[in-house]
């Protein structure tokens, strides 16, 4: 499907632009964890109109295969042929973070050695009509630091960062773009989409506390 696609192409990206030999990637303990919001939604939407049309045995097994969410991260893994673990998030906006901390989770405790971590989506109706349907859609332009923010926008595409221990990267003069201290999540369960504040601001402060860092050592 078109999501799986979007998720391969950007971890193949990723991998090229990490400059790690591709070799020693594929022999050790690596893996992928994908997050995302509708997975393979638009190949579902066009099952379900031929469902409609003419019933359930004019469905495409092919397609059919391709449907589940978990075919993401192993998309990921067999354009990269990683062997360790495949994992897809569908926590929805918060989904590729998730799968940041689950990479870096994977790697600080031995269980990997390397992680593509990422999100992927492709456009299908139901996230359009969906969001739009919670007044979540914006009839202008996406504005997020606006104080007079009106909404979101949707699109489609993917994103994957290559993680690794610090003391590989080093050693192996890599460009390192940035590293991972640590991580917080929380899930209020308050309002579909106006989340709580004090909710908010103790995730930040998990995430302080995990990283073994103080607010006043943050400066964006």
């Amino acid at each position: 499907g078109p999501a799986s696609q979007f998720a391969a192409a950007a971890a193949r990206l990723a991998v090229e632009d990490s400059g790690v030999d591709e070799d020693r990637l594929r022999a050790s303990s690596s893996g992928s964890v994908i997050g995302t919001t509708s997975a393979e939604g638009q190949v579902i939407e066009r099952q379900m109109l031929r469902w409609v049309d003419q019933g359930p045995h004019a469905l495409d097994p092919a397609k059919v295969a391709k449907s589940p969410s978990y075919r993401l991260a192993m998309a990921v893994n067999r354009e990269i042929g990683l062997t360790g673990e495949a994992m897809t998030i569908g926590t929805a906006c918060s989904a590729s973070n998730y799968a940041i901390g689950y990479a870096y989770d994977a790697i600080r405790s031995g269980d990997a050695d390397y992680m593509i971590a990422g999100g992927a989506d492709a456009m299908c109706r139901f996230a359009v009509a969906g969001f739009y349907r919670l007044g979540a859609m914006t009839k202008e332009a996406c504005s997020p630091f606006d104080a007079n923010r009106s909404g979101i926008l949707i699109g489609e595409g993917a994103a994957a960062l290559f993680l690794e221990p610090l003391d590989l990267a080093v050693a192996r003069g890599a460009r390192i773009y940035a590293e991972v201290l640590g991580y917080g999540l929380s899930c209020d369960a308050n309002h579909m989409v106006s989340p709580d504040a004090g909710s908010i601001a103790e995730c930040m402060r998990r995430a302080h506390r995990n990283a073994g860092v103080k607010p006043s050592d943050i400066d964006y």
